[in-house]
C-alpha cells in the first residue's frame, strides 16, 4: 500500500471507542478511535507550490475522529486480522504523550 498526498494510515489492533471522552451527537455514530501512525504521505502541495507534511510521525499513538471520511482496510497477516484507517491529518482530534499507552480521560471533553 502506497500513501499519497496528507494521508495517514492508522494501525488499530481492536477498534473501540474511548470512554470518558465527550462525544457529541454527530461523532457518536463512529466513535472516536485510539491508534497508532503506520504509515504518512510525502505531504500535500498548495497553490503557493510549498509541500507541506503532516504533524505526526510514525510510531505516534493518536486519537482520531472516525466520523469522517476515514476508510477502514483489513488485512490478514499470518492468522492475525489487523485493521487500518486512511484518515486526514484534520481528523486527528490528539497525539498522546511517547509514555503514555492508556489515556486517563476521566473529565476530558472536546
Amino acid at each position: 500500500m502506497k500513501i499519497i498526498d496528507d494521508k495517514i494510515v492508522i494501525a488499530v489492533e481492536k477498534p473501540k471507542t474511548i470512554k470518558g471522552l465527550y462525544v457529541p451527537e454527530t461523532m457518536s455514530k463512529r466513535g472516536v478511535i485510539e491508534g497508532e501512525v503506520h504509515q504518512i504521505g510525502p505531504g500535500r502541495y498548495y497553490p503557493d507550490g510549498i509541500r507541506r507534511v503532516v504533524d505526526v510521525k510514525i510510531g505516534d499513538r493518536v486519537i482520531f475522529n472516525n466520523a469522517g471520511a476515514a476508510i477502514k482496510v483489513d488485512i490478514m497477516e499470518g492468522e492475525t486480522q489487523k485493521q487500518y484507517f486512511v484518515i486526514q491529518p484534520q481528523e486527528i482530534l490528539m497525539v498522546l504523550d511517547e509514555n503514555e499507552h492508556q489515556i486517563d480521560t476521566a473529565g476530558l471533553s472536546i
